[in-house]
């Protein structure tokens, strides 16, 4: 009941969020006293199947004019709210939370390309 409730409120307030769709990357340690990451989606490990599909999907992604578009355009407007059109801290503030996106996509993107099974 309680994950439940969590997933519709969650559902409800960011519509499109799919929480079982988030990358979560934990590390263990086996008995011998390594450390083994693991990559999750959700609160489930990644197979070996569906990471390489990601890392697949990340290599086609980074070659693809749309991701430019996507980063530029972001950084454009990042600019613009940060220094051009800037009348208070809340504009630098929004200009700096539109890098700090690009970053955790780019960090995203790394996480899947470095990950292992």
């Amino acid at each position: 009941m309680k994950e439940w409730l969590k997933n519709w409120f969650i559902s409800t307030i960011y519509q499109g969020m799919n929480p079982k769709e988030v990358l979560h990357v934990t590390e263990t340690r086996l008995p011998n006293g390594a450390a083994k990451k693991m990559v999750l989606l959700g609160n489930q490990e990644i197979t070996s199947g569906e990471l390489q599909a990601l890392k697949e999907e990340v290599m086609y992604f980074e070659n693809t004019r749309l991701k430019d578009v996507f980063f530029n355009t972001v950084r454009e407007k990042s600019i613009e709210s940060a220094f051009v059109k800037s009348t208070s801290y809340e504009d630098v503030k929004t200009g700096k939370l539109m890098v700090v996106n690009l970053d955790i996509l780019e960090r995203i993107m790394k996480t899947i390309k470095d990950a292992r099974v």
